[in-house]
């Protein structure tokens, strides 16, 4: 064309151009569409995110550093220091006579064994041991919210990523322990969480239903929320297995497992694949069991609040969730907007699901 400069030549090239373009756009919307097809709900949502910010899909953000594996070594020191510094206000803070009195009451079932699954190895392993090498752990630090201090460790979240094998030890050992405590009803009745048909939802039900019940009662009712920090980091290893052995029944094999479980776990963290040293995570066991000061409402440290956040939903002062729709609201519109970038990628059923 630029040789000829010929007006035919000019619009055959145009109209090739035209042809190609669509044609990879065609082959790019069925590719998505595809993978959409192909994605359970929360990998939906992983893939939505990652076409909407292509530039930020493929790094994580992390601190600026020269040497990914003092980087490493750094979180890891963190990490641990975290622990142990929550362990040690724990401990301080502890009293000899709790201010209330748990009795822990003997159970009347017993779970003595794990029962065998259908391959043989898995069985195998499930023998009231856990070997050494499937209990390490790599964490992979990632920032809790995109608008805080890259450069501040606390700012950032660790993700624990067990070996594959572990996690489907693991798995076969909880369906098996929920289906005893199941069976012998000794779920706690106001436990929502990791119970069949008992969720987040659940659980905002009855706090909203006791509130507006003390209402409608003209009582006064105040809605106290704890956020404990590492919370799983910091229980009392010997006390959760007394309660295992002595409220809920699980003793002989089972009980070794658990016991095995809790015991020798280590952790390194991962940098782009490069590794801190490994450390052992510390055992727990307090001295006496934590009681909680007196509360109160108006000259003490604990100052009441307009509006606050409960799973994800906030509760207000005037039970009219006037906030939560306001939030509701903004992330919608932001579902609409990041849908809109990527609509042409998009067929009626998989906007449905992306919403």
């Amino acid at each position: 064309m630029a040789k000829s400069k010929l007006e035919i030549d000019r619009q055959i090239f145009v109209d090739q151009c035209q042809i190609y373009t669509r044609k990879l756009e065609k082959a790019k919307c069925d590719y998505h569409r595809n993978k959409i097809a192909e994605c359970d709900d929360r990998q939906l949502f992983r893939l939505v995110d990652k076409m909407c910010r292509p530039e930020t899909a493929s790094s994580r953000v992390l601190p600026s550093h020269d040497n990914a594996k003092s980087l490493a070594n750094k979180f890891a020191d963190f990490f641990h220091a975290k622990i142990k510094n929550l362990r040690k206000d724990i401990d301080s803070s502890v009293h000899n006579s709790p201010s209330v009195d748990i009795h822990d009451t003997r159970c009347c079932s017993s779970f003595r064994s794990f029962s065998a699954v259908t391959e043989d190895t898995v069985a195998k392993t499930i023998t009231g041991r856990n070997a050494i090498g499937l209990k390490v752990a790599r964490v992979i630090p990632l920032l809790k919210k995109s608008s805080l201090d890259q450069e501040e460790l606390k700012n950032y979240r660790p993700i624990s990523n067990l070996k594959f094998l572990f996690k489907t030890i693991e798995r076969i050992a909880s369906s098996q322990l929920h289906a005893y405590l199941d069976k012998n009803k000794l779920h706690s009745p106001m436990q929502s969480a990791f119970r069949k048909f008992h969720s987040t939802e659940t659980a905002l039900l009855r706090v909203q239903n006791d509130l507006l019940r003390a209402v409608d009662k003209h009582q006064e009712a105040v809605l106290i929320l704890l956020d404990y920090s590492a919370a799983f980091d910091t229980i009392d290893h010997k006390i959760l297995i007394r309660r295992l052995c002595q409220r809920y029944g699980i003793t002989d094999t089972a009980l070794k497992w658990f016991s095995s479980y809790v015991q020798g776990r280590t952790q390194c963290i991962d940098i782009n694949g490069t590794l801190s040293d490994e450390y052992r995570l510390m055992k727990v066991s307090h001295r006496a069991r934590l009681s909680l000061p007196p509360l109160a409402i108006g000259d003490s440290a604990i100052s009441a609040s307009k509006a606050a956040r409960d799973l994800g939903v906030v509760i207000d002062e005037s039970l009219d969730m006037k906030d939560h729709l306001k939030n509701v609201s903004k992330a919608a519109s932001f579902a609409i907007y990041r849908i809109g970038k990527i609509r042409k990628y998009l067929d009626q059923n998989a906007t449905e699901r992306s919403t």
